[in-house]
């Protein structure tokens, strides 16, 4: 897992949530991508997958390593979502594993939708 959680705030300011929606919704897409992927790689995507954390933090850089089958079954919930271990988040913590935690929030999945 590389950290890359920023303290820097020169941006303009922007609400907690709106950020943290719009994060998800860019790393949902790239996530989504790998499927794309899988047909350039002769023996398919490799063991793990180095995913972007899905926290609320616009400058996170982290990633999480997750098996492609373990990222699939996260992804067929839409209310779920991976966040680096110790990362801010607003959801509930449904899962901890090592290095990552799957949190569950409905609202901001809404959310997403509806920007879709």
């Amino acid at each position: 897992m590389s950290s890359g959680c920023g303290t820097e705030r020169s941006r303009p300011a922007v609400t907690a949530a709106a950020r943290f929606a719009y994060n998800e919704s860019l790393y949902r897409e790239v996530h989504d991508r790998h499927d794309e992927l899988d047909a350039l790689f002769v023996d398919g995507l490799p063991n793990t997958l180095d995913l972007m954390c899905e926290c609320r933090d616009a400058s996170c850089t982290t990633t999480v390593k997750l098996e492609p089958a373990t990222y699939a079954n996260l992804r067929a919930h839409p209310g779920r979502f991976v966040i680096a271990a110790g990362h801010d988040h607003p959801g509930v913590e449904i899962a901890s594993h090592d290095g990552y935690v799957v949190i569950e929030d409905y609202e901001l999945a809404a959310e997403l939708a509806k920007r879709r």
